[in-house]
């Protein structure tokens, strides 16, 4: 199987939405108390998902978005950078 990975375009968001919505339900149905997961509305993960504005590469096969990682520093009140 080959796959491209790139910076994120704007026409690739709605995939890495689709892909973070599902990769949550397959990753932490077991973890869920009080039928979080269950209730978790999906249109409004997707859009939460779509205006989250951090670097971010896209794993794609086929041009469909198969995967995703953000990354950046993390807030935090220490100047370290450890």
């Amino acid at each position: 199987m080959e796959f491209t990975i790139r910076a994120l375009t704007e026409a690739d968001k709605y995939g890495k939405a689709l892909v973070h919505y599902e990769s949550w339900l397959e990753t932490y149905d077991h973890l869920s108390k009080n039928n979080y997961l269950e209730n978790l509305d999906k249109a409004q993960f997707i859009r939460k998902s779509y205006l989250h504005n951090v670097p971010t590469l896209v794993a794609l096969v086929e041009n469909e978005v198969v995967g995703f990682i953000s990354y950046g520093k993390t807030e935090s009140s220490s100047s370290s950078d450890d």
